[in-house]
């Protein structure tokens, strides 16, 4: 069996550290895209996100307009600036169901 050498041994470790990240970062923003139109289909047609964050502790939603059922006195019936979305600890220190919204 071969000496790889010790230099071989590193340029492999950080090209498997190097695709474990990328992939990681692929699939985070594939599901932040799946995310996003799953609120717009939740939303309702006429409805729009214009961008959406998925952070490690937090999903952040800018430019959320919710458009107005028919006879609605004005042509959104919501618009949001920014909405960040943060999971709530429990006492035990276990992350709730509920989450804590800010609005803005």
């Amino acid at each position: 069996m071969k000496n790889i050498k010790p230099k071989r041994w590193i340029f492999v470790a950080v090209a498997i550290v190097a695709l474990f990240a990328a992939t990681g970062v692929a699939a985070m923003h594939l599901a932040a895209q799946l995310l996003k139109t799953s609120i717009e289909q939740a939303l309702g047609s006429g409805s729009r996100v214009a961008d959406l964050r998925v952070g490690l502790a937090s999903i952040e939603i800018t430019g959320l307009e919710v458009a107005a059922p028919y006879g609605w006195p004005t042509d959104t019936a919501l618009r949001a600036e920014r909405i960040v979305m943060v999971p709530r600890q429990s006492r035990a220190g276990r992350a709730a169901a509920r989450s804590q919204c800010h609005y803005r």
